[in-house]
């Protein structure tokens, strides 16, 4: 296999970065918002874990939905290959950027 084809391909680490960013972006916008002052640092810590925390879970329960209907519907359809778990959350989150 050709090591270009390889790094190609959509990784665990990839969407590590990917999720970082767009974390970082969430946190600018909430903290440059002004919807945290007036609030103690320990309140605003706790809402950006707890959100971090569900928007992993649902892109992770949306990704396995994507992938499911791409494999059974887009797929069958077309000539296009199913998509890999990791490259639907690549999706999700590059749609959650991006909207």
């Amino acid at each position: 296999m050709d090591a270009g084809i390889n790094s190609s391909r959509i990784t665990p680490q990839f969407n590590i970065a990917l999720f970082a960013f767009s974390a970082a972006l969430g946190i600018l916008n909430y903290l440059l918002s002004g919807n945290a002052s007036g609030f103690p640092a320990s309140s605003v810590v706790l809402s950006i874990g707890l959100d971090a925390l569900r928007f992993i879970l649902v892109a992770g329960i949306t990704a396995y939905f994507i992938k499911e209907v791409w494999r059974r519907i887009v797929s069958n359809l077309w000539s296009v290959r199913p998509l890999s778990y990791q490259e639907a959350i690549a999706v999700v989150l590059t749609v959650g950027i991006l909207f």
